[in-house]
């Protein structure tokens, strides 16, 4: 008797369960161009044209670390270094010039608005392709979430700008100096 009524409560929550399910969001086209950055006002001057925004970034700190290793039949204490990561908060202070002021939902903000939303803590896009970022990116965040778009970047190598090869190449660490044996 138990068998049939535990069979009976799977059938009838297998029925339901489509009725249940939430209907899926539409499909969103992957982005092709570049993500903003996240970025979190730690000051503004509107009246100097100024903004000051903190950002994460991650370091590759040294550590030493020993180890006791076996050569020769003997065993030997060896120092050795490994790269922690770490994350820092950094300060960085952009002009306000070439920023154009949009909400998620591509509503122009004016300057004195500007002025008003820019307080410190507030969170803020920052897209450097030069227009407003694309709709899959645009769906995670409110629509009155404050988007600040630059122009991008211009390369001058005819000025002395260093351009860098398509996959560059990083040095590894430098060794540590060899340890003395015990003797």
């Amino acid at each position: 008797m138990r068998t049939w009524y535990t069979l009976a409560a799977a059938v009838i929550l297998a029925l339901s369960a489509p009725a249940f399910a939430a209907p899926l969001p539409p499909q969103t086209k992957p982005p092709k161009g570049p993500a903003p950055q996240f970025l979190v006002v730690a000051s503004a001057d509107i009246a100097s044209g100024t903004l000051t925004t903190e950002h994460t970034v991650q370091v590759a700190v040294p550590v030493q670390l020993t180890r006791v290793v076996e050569r020769d039949g003997r065993k030997v204490q060896e120092v050795f270094a490994v790269y922690k990561p770490e994350y820092r908060t950094e300060q960085r202070t952009q002009t306000l010039a070439g920023l154009k002021a949009f909400t998620a939902a591509g509503k122009v903000v004016s300057q004195q608005d500007l002025g008003k939303r820019l307080e410190p803590g507030t969170v803020v896009l920052l897209s450097s392709s030069g227009a407003l970022p694309e709709e899959a990116y645009l769906k995670l965040v409110k629509p009155d979430t404050l988007i600040l778009v630059s122009q991008p970047p211009v390369a001058v190598p005819d000025r002395g700008v260093p351009v860098l090869p398509p996959n560059p190449v990083i040095p590894g660490p430098k060794p540590l100096p060899a340890v003395p044996k015990p003797e």
